[in-house]
């Protein structure tokens, strides 16, 4: 535990909770040229050699034949330079601890960490404890 608290003590502890709840759509290529990007609020891609994945809120999208709802956000509340380490991790541990499972993406100014929102008291409480400041988001501009 005191390489956790170690881990935890970083700089970088304001995060937002976003009150939007988020769905992992898989799609198509074909599908993918249907949607109006300029619609999404917020979205995320995730494409391999087998397949194309979308983050993005629910209900934003048409129904696509694979979807995993309920997810709910938090992310930094800051830019974090890519030339820091453990950053991501100083959350990530934590939860893990508490079993609780995560999904992870990144633009280039901070990390996003996808939960089921069934777990967002689990989550408010293993942050806290572990002495993260946490924000809510009103919705809005950039979802602060």
């Amino acid at each position: 535990m005191n390489d956790l608290n170690e881990l935890t003590s970083n700089k970088f502890k304001k995060l937002v909770i976003s009150n939007k709840f988020y769905c992992i759509y898989q799609i198509s290529l074909i599908q993918l040229n249907l949607i109006d990007l300029n619609k999404l609020s917020f979205f995320s891609f995730i494409k391999t050699e087998r397949e194309l994945s979308i983050i993005a809120e629910s209900n934003s999208l048409k129904s696509y034949n694979k979807i995993d709802p309920d997810w709910q956000r938090l992310h930094f509340d800051e830019s974090i330079p890519f030339s820091f380490s453990g950053i991501l991790s100083s959350v990530l541990l934590p939860l893990a601890k508490e079993n609780i499972s995560v999904l992870v993406t990144s633009s280039f100014n901070t990390d996003y960490i996808f939960f089921k929102k069934e777990e967002i008291k689990n989550v408010i409480t293993t942050l806290k404890f572990f002495n993260f400041e946490l924000n809510y988001s009103k919705g809005g501009k950039d979802d602060k």
